[in-house]
């Protein structure tokens, strides 16, 4: 996360990046995840989906160019291991689309994730957690931002009610 919050002030590579991102390459496991680093916050941040795909993640906004073939292999794998990724949870779905989009993987593959996304949203607009849960704000955040990164647009149907039913129960 910090990584990407870095990234998203537009913070360069330096040698202190630099050496995260090493660390993380170095870090991939043999099957092409990456396993968390001990923070787990059920049903958050506790599986190895959301691990892989910030892990990827940091890759893809931090590229070493002399490492280049080493990072388009990591990327390949985490896409491959990330194929074949259980998601039973919301983070576990939006994350996996996350990083299906972010290791380029096929078309066919993103249109899957983003539907097993869809097909989970509450009535009332939102997702919920786990299914046993009603919809919340974070579950409901995470799936749009999820959404729109696949490319879905801010006026699909799908994306407003997500929108409305966020709008509908902040506090005032």
């Amino acid at each position: 996360y910090g990584l990407m919050a870095l990234a998203a002030e537009r913070y360069p590579l330096d040698p202190m990046i630099a050496s995260h991102i090493h660390w993380t390459l170095a870090s991939q496991m043999p099957d092409g995840s990456w396993l968390g680093n001990g923070v787990d916050r059920p049903p958050v941040e506790s599986s190895t989906v959301s691990h892989t795909v910030i892990a990827a993640r940091a890759l893809t906004l931090y590229p070493i160019p002399a490492r280049k073939p080493e990072f388009d292999r990591a990327l390949r794998r985490a896409g491959e291991w990330l194929l074949k990724a259980e998601a039973p949870t919301a983070e576990d779905r939006a994350m996996r689309l996350m990083g299906l989009v972010w290791t380029k993987a096929p078309q066919a593959a993103v249109e899957a994730a983003i539907q097993a996304i869809v097909r989970q949203q509450a009535t009332r607009g939102g997702w919920s957690q786990l299914p046993e849960l009603e919809p919340d704000a974070y579950a409901t955040g995470l799936a749009l931002v999820a959404l729109h990164e696949a490319g879905m647009r801010v006026n699909d149907d799908v994306y407003r009610r997500g929108i409305e039913f966020l709008l509908a129960t902040q506090y005032a």
